[in-house]
């Protein structure tokens, strides 16, 4: 199935204002390009200013991840088909990238190749973990960037991956949930507490419908939507109660719960709740996409695990995968 190519309008999340002083991921991961200062995808982005040279170095990762693919499927030709999404997911990312930079831009490097393993079990096994150390990358990159709406596209570039490991895991029957990204301990920001405020008032509606929605699933007739509801019912409870320890620790009174909630009014079937459960994640996640967008430093970590997290969350309710989920809604 192939993600759903919704996203920002790519044109507008670069070159606003970015100035010197982000500081550029750097470390060994798998078949990273960046691993040491003389290699051509390192020389290419030093003399850039900050949120463009991230925007370059995050196109050789995602083709340095695509050659994998590319080099996969020639190894393992039955896996053209189950890696087809994929590929067109990381074409559509890179675009989205060079649109955002200056023409003038140097954005000719291919990318790292490896030899991927020639055999499917262990060549599915490869790709799945170079996807989840582009994701990882990803977010440590929208974590530096300093343009918030860079940082937002380049977060839900991750989320989409995070979106698509999940078909992974189900092909090389890797179990338990997926892991949060890996990203550096960072310190608090700074006056964040007004921008997380509507992301706490976003969480109080969702504990509201989620109890709800439970309320109208049968345990014993609906045993997997059940489960689905509750997980996602203690998650969206662990995420309220984050966020209020995050406000009040910034001296802030937290926005309390509303008096009542509008509710979905058709709950009596299996497809209505499931779809009931899907617009809130959708709408959550976009919550999250803003909220990377208006934060910077520990508050925008946190939001990046949260928006993977909702972007999951829609697959278990008969979401399909997109290409830039918790981006803005288009008008």
């Amino acid at each position: 199935m192939r993600p759903n190519q919704v996203g920002p309008d790519r044109r507008t999340v670069l070159l606003a204002g970015v100035g010197a002083g982000a500081a550029l991921l750097s470390g060994c991961t798998l078949n990273n390009p960046f691993s040491s200062d003389k290699t051509p995808a390192a020389k290419a982005v030093r003399d850039l200013s900050p949120d463009v040279a991230v925007a370059v170095r995050a196109v050789v990762e995602i083709r340095t991840q695509a050659n994998v693919l590319t080099d996969t499927v020639i190894a393992v030709p039955s896996l053209a088909a189950p890696l087809t999404s994929l590929r067109a997911l990381h074409q559509t990312h890179v675009d989205a990238l060079i649109a955002a930079v200056p023409k003038r831009v140097d954005l000719s490097d291919p990318g790292a190749k490896v030899q991927p393993p020639p055999d499917r079990a262990n060549a599915l096994l490869n790709v799945q973990a170079g996807e989840a150390g582009l994701r990882d990358r990803l977010d440590a990159l929208a974590l530096t960037a300093e343009s918030g709406q860079f940082a937002r596209l380049l977060g839900t570039m991750a989320a989409a991956i995070a979106q698509q490991l999940i078909g992974l895991r189900a092909l090389t029957h890797t179990h338990g949930p997926l892991p949060d990204p890996r990203l550096a301990a960072v310190p608090a920001g700074h006056d964040a507490a007004a921008a997380l405020q509507p992301a706490l008032a976003a969480e109080h509606a969702a504990v509201a419908v989620y109890a709800f929605l439970g309320a109208q699933s049968s345990e014993s007739q609906q045993p997997a939507l059940y489960d689905a509801l509750s997980d996602a019912y203690s998650a969206h409870r662990r995420l309220r109660d984050q966020l209020t320890v995050m406000i009040s620790d910034a001296g802030v009174t937290p926005t309390p719960a509303a008096v009542g909630y509008d509710l979905p009014q058709s709950t009596t079937t299996t497809r209505e709740l499931t779809d009931a459960a899907l617009l809130v994640e959708h709408r959550i996640a976009q919550t999250y996409g803003q909220l990377i967008e208006s934060t910077a430093d520990a508050e925008r970590r946190w939001a990046l695990v949260a928006l993977d997290g909702a972007a999951v969350r829609q697959l278990e309710f008969r979401g399909t995968p997109e290409m830039f989920p918790g981006s803005a809604p288009r008008s």
